[in-house]
């Protein structure tokens, strides 16, 4: 059963987390929007599989391309239109077909069709704020379609927030175990009338950790030592793949003074990663 939703902020993990734990919690949840370009670059790199035999620069078999069609129409319904082609992703990393269809596209994990992130282009102007649904309404139509296609993530806490003043909302799951953000997550924005936009998906079991033995203003010092000048943001703990096995870290945007992106601000630079557990820079 999923945490109980929460606008402001979610729950603490249990009460054995004790008082520390959750203040922790809290703080990296409210903070997850302004890391999303650093945590989007560290949980996809959590996904990695084996390369398909083909290269990725090949065009999918007829067999891919149907399966790959049949899950895009599963996943959205009929109404998405035609499909127009189905191609390799062109990043490195885990093998993930993209079906192209009438009202966007989505990109599926090969060879399990796991649903990786996806939109439909289905609002040809951003609404106003006023004519949307109302916030707890939105709310629970995503908390419907992740029941229906995501239900591994049921076990999180699901915080949201409104996009700017376009009448859309973000809803978003993320896990926190012991003050640390795990690698899992799930995030839905849904439009002024309900209808889902657009989902971005990570689904990775809570990896065991060493304790965290650093805290966030020792890390800070190691951080601003490493690379002076730059302007540290508030930091998450969240777990980060290293060696090959997970890493607690402090995770610390950088504001970027270059950012062309609209509302641009801390967390739109690189970020900065301290092991919580040594003390040790990470990136």
């Amino acid at each position: 059963m999923s945490q109980p939703f929460r606008t402001t902020r979610a729950p603490s993990q249990g009460a054995a987390a004790g008082a520390v734990g959750a203040r922790r919690s809290a703080v990296a949840l409210a903070a997850l929007a302004a890391l999303a370009a650093v945590l989007v670059a560290v949980l996809l790199a959590s996904t990695a599989r084996t390369a398909p035999t083909a290269s990725a620069y090949e065009e999918p078999s007829p067999r891919q391309h149907a399966e790959a069609e049949r899950a895009d129409r599963a996943l959205w319904g009929e109404g998405i239109g035609v499909v127009t082609r189905v191609e390799w992703d062109r990043e490195p990393g885990q093998p993930t077909l993209v079906v192209v269809h009438g009202q966007g596209f989505t990109a599926f994990a090969w060879p399990s069709l796991e649903p990786l992130r996806g939109l439909r282009n289905v609002e040809a102007d951003p609404p106003a704020a006023d004519a949307a649904l109302p916030a707890a309404d939105q709310v629970r139509q995503a908390e419907s379609w992740m029941r229906a296609r995501f239900p591994w993530a049921a076990r999180a806490a699901a915080s949201s927030w409104p996009v700017g003043d376009t009448g859309r909302r973000v809803v978003s799951w993320r896990h926190v175990v012991d003050a640390v953000l795990m690698p899992m997550r799930l995030d839905i924005v849904v439009d002024r009338a309900g209808g889902i936009v657009s989902f971005s998906a990570v689904d990775e079991p809570d990896p065991p950790l060493p304790p965290v033995a650093v805290d966030a203003a020792r890390a800070r010092a190691v951080a601003a030592a490493a690379r002076p000048g730059p302007s540290l943001g508030t930091p998450v703990l969240l777990a980060v793949p290293s060696g090959g096995g997970w890493r607690p870290a402090w995770s610390f945007p950088v504001a970027s003074a270059t950012s062309e992106a609209p509302g641009a601000g801390p967390g739109d630079g690189p970020g900065m990663l301290v092991d919580a557990a040594t003390g040790e820079l990470l990136s």
